[in-house]
């Protein structure tokens, strides 16, 4: 028997073995899996795998299905997954241990390029499917998951098979695969074995199953050789759960793809829609949550909690201040796109805030907590928020590179080349000096000046706000000269004085809400701005013209030809 028995993690085997290659974007075969990528998500070589060809361009610059895909789940659709398709509450579970997904240079931790499968990261599935298929089999949790496996039929492992297990793989089983499944229960059988140990080398096979662990946005071809895919019904509702909410598609919603209720525009609309929204027409909590984190990520927020700062320039400055700071900032979010269904232009220049006791102690405003209006020279909306200014910053001051390279890249989608090899440290803090005639000087290097002159006169003018996030009005003693210059907005410079004034002439342009919304759409579909700018037009176009608020325009998404159709690229 023990003989026999040991056979039965070898048809593991095989399915391990395939999900130990990476995916790559635009392939026409579903198999086609690399297992030559590295653990930070590269080939061999060093370099991301590029896309066959661009999206945004010539005729392919207007509403374009985007390429069809295998993306890797990340650590936490992982997560979602495996407490969806199982029942696994926290109190049952504290979660997976995978290594840390690898960040693209957007610094959004779903990349498809880079979500690849390296040895690391295979070791890792593996161990957490051990570890989860034997918390599922156990008698603490069996019961409550499957009721008929006292009885260990046929008809059970079936009843498995149709609940969890096409909740893992996000769709139903194949005939072919049901047999497989079944077969290996009459082996267990055979062996003496138990109905759960069926059920663990079952989740155990399913957790390390590439049609678990790889979202597949592959599609139908619609006709042989013309190079286009239409979705189907189970990869709509996975696309459409994912983006809004960050989970897997519920049972509803997947009888309803599989039975063919995705396969119009105006259904899948509708589906998307009561996804986002209660019946009162209101966010709901895990729509909210996901654009809560798309702000994090958006604006590189994730070093906020940990930010450290000279305790002799910047007193107070403590963990109890940082964690109001990261409440303040989800308290404008909700107020602005959820409460307010505000726009680009709202993000940039409401001169609201909410913040505690602990932050009004700390900005100087006494007993004035709760919903406030800005004080005069604090500035307004996005590039107010004292923990949004003090995370781009330094240790011991103020960043204008820092903050000019978040306005042109999160909001302009202006990107900078790589600093030269030679480019030489900024000039250390001179209290004979203010930060912006620092950091004069450094432009006047012609290493430094192609660069830094895109960045640094946005960043002067929110030199209002200190490295700590708090307002001053001098600079070591020195009056602030708050007058700056925006580079290329719509095609224009721009001058301002203050960050009130920059957050209306940014507010005034059309290319912020263009570029934010590319930045939404690379965050909720894996593709770099570049690519989702053409994709998801349509939203943004509505949401520069002040036509549509930011969560309308999210949801949205669901309307662009991307949620039903695919090119080979």
């Amino acid at each position: 028997m023990s003989q026999r028995r040991r056979r039965w993690p070898a048809r593991l085997a095989l399915v391990t073995t395939m999900a130990v290659g990476g995916c790559y974007r635009g392939s026409p075969d579903a198999e086609a899996f690399d297992p030559g990528a590295d653990d930070d998500g590269r080939d061999p070589d060093g370099e991301p795998t590029p896309p066959s060809q661009p999206l945004c361009s010539g005729n392919d610059a207007h509403a374009v299905p985007g390429p069809r895909l295998l993306r890797r789940l990340t650590a936490a659709e992982y997560e979602t997954s495996v407490r969806h398709a199982l029942q696994l509450g926290e109190e049952a579970w504290t979660g997976p241990t995978l290594p840390p997904d690898p960040a693209a240079s957007t610094g959004y931790p779903n990349d498809a390029d880079r979500l690849r499968v390296g040895e690391a990261q295979a070791v890792a599935f593996e161990d957490n499917a051990v570890a989860i298929a034997t918390l599922v089999s156990g008698p603490a949790h069996l019961g409550a998951l499957l009721p008929c496996a006292t009885e260990g039929t046929d008809a059970c492992a079936a009843e498995f098979l149709d609940g969890p297990g096409r909740r893992l793989f996000r769709r139903s089983l194949s005939d072919d695969e049901r047999a497989r499944y079944l077969a290996l229960l009459d082996e267990v059988v055979d062996e003496g074995g138990q109905f759960e140990d069926w059920v663990r080398w079952t989740v155990q096979t399913q957790l390390q199953s590439p049609h678990f662990l790889y979202r597949s946005e592959l599609g139908d071809p619609t006709e042989p050789g013309d190079g286009w895919f239409e979705l189907t019904g189970p990869e709509i509702a996975t696309l459409l759960a994912f983006t809004l909410t960050g989970a897997p598609a519920d049972d509803a919603l997947m009888d309803e793809a599989e039975a063919g209720g995705l396969d119009t525009p105006d259904a899948i609309l509708a589906a998307a829609t009561a996804l986002a929204f209660d019946d009162d027409g209101a966010p709901r909590p895990a729509l909210r949550q996901r654009l809560q984190l798309f702000h994090r990520q958006w604006l590189g927020l994730s070093t906020l909690a940990n930010l450290q700062k000279d305790p002799d320039l910047y007193p107070g400055f403590d963990d109890a201040v940082k964690a109001s700071m990261v409440a303040e900032i989800e308290a404008f979010v909700d107020d602005v796109v959820f409460e307010q269904r505000g726009d680009v232009a709202d993000l940039l220049t409401t001169n609201r805030s909410q913040f505690d006791a602990t932050l009004a102690d700390y900005y100087g405003h006494g007993d004035d907590t709760g919903p406030t209006i800005k004080p005069d020279g604090w500035g307004v909306g996005l590039l107010s928020l004292g923990g949004v200014l003090a995370t781009h910053a330094t240790y011991l001051a103020t960043s204008p590179t820092q903050r000019g390279k978040l306005v042109r890249g999160r909001l302009l989608c202006l990107e900078l080349p790589p600093p030269p090899p030679d480019v030489g440290d900024l000039p250390p803090v001179d209290a004979a000096q203010t930060t912006r005639q620092r950091y004069e000087e450094h432009v006047s290097n012609p290493s430094c000046a192609g660069c830094h002159i895109q960045v640094d006169p946005i960043g002067f003018g929110l030199e209002g706000i200190d490295a700590a996030g708090r307002y001053r009005s001098t600079d070591n003693g020195y009056p602030l000269d708050l007058t700056g210059l925006v580079y290329d907005l719509d095609g224009e410079q721009v001058d301002f004085e203050g960050a009130t004034q920059l957050a209306e002439v940014l507010a005034d342009a059309e290319k912020p809400a263009l570029c934010m919304t590319a930045h939404m759409a690379t965050f909720a579909l894996g593709l770099p701005p570049e690519q989702t700018e053409c994709i998801v037009d349509g939203p943004a176009e509505s949401l520069a013209a002040g036509d549509t608020g930011i969560v309308d325009a999210y949801v949205a998404f669901s309307t662009t030809p991307h949620f039903r159709r695919r090119q080979n690229r």
